[in-house]
């Protein structure tokens, strides 16, 4: 697909591109034909898996994020909050999502869809299983565990890089962080 995105979920296929959605069920194969379209607000930067298997959160160059759930449609909104968003990420216990940007990561509470708190800007950020915690990687090497309840630090650890962290893969459940460093 030129220009896009596309995500094939256990039931939902998407296609995302110029600012339009298209998504439906996934039988065993799924035909982008018969796709639903949906507006989103602006250019599409950053989508991923919901808590459950129908969900799909994304969010647009403005910021905007949306929870979009197979068979009722967007379900939840909430206004930009972390300036340009390089990713979202469900919390898997709760309707909680993390939004990372340039302007730092936020964490939304689904419920009122405003920010419970906020941290400096990160590599990447991901929850822990238990959705209790919620694990960083810093340009600088640093792997914090964060408290989902109030954003404070409840431990760190920094890793001897010599070079600034600009991409970072985290797998809280096996205590795994993969790092990619500038030159190398």
């Amino acid at each position: 697909m030129r220009d896009g995105v596309f995500i094939c979920l256990a039931v939902l296929c998407v296609i995302a591109a110029g600012g339009t959605i298209e998504a439906e069920e996934a039988p065993a194969r799924a035909s982008v034909a018969a796709a639903k379209k949906l507006e989103v607000p602006g250019a599409l930067v950053a989508t991923s898996a919901g808590r459950n298997a129908n969900e799909l959160l994304f969010a647009a160059k403005d910021g905007v994020v949306q929870r979009y759930r197979l068979g009722e449609g967007v379900v939840w909104k909430a206004p930009g909050e972390a300036g340009s968003v390089s990713a979202v990420v469900a919390s898997p216990k709760t309707d909680d999502v993390l939004v990372q940007g340039v302007e730092g990561l936020v964490l939304l509470d689904a419920s009122s869809k405003a920010p419970r708190w906020r941290t400096a800007a990160v590599v990447t950020a991901a929850f822990a299983p238990d959705g209790e915690t919620v694990w960083t990687v810093s340009a600088d090497g640093t792997v914090a565990k964060l408290s989902v309840a109030t954003g404070k630090q409840v431990s760190a650890s920094k890793l001897r890089v010599r070079r600034s962290v600009v991409r970072a893969s985290l797998h809280p459940k096996a205590g795994l962080v993969v790092l990619g460093v500038a030159d190398g």
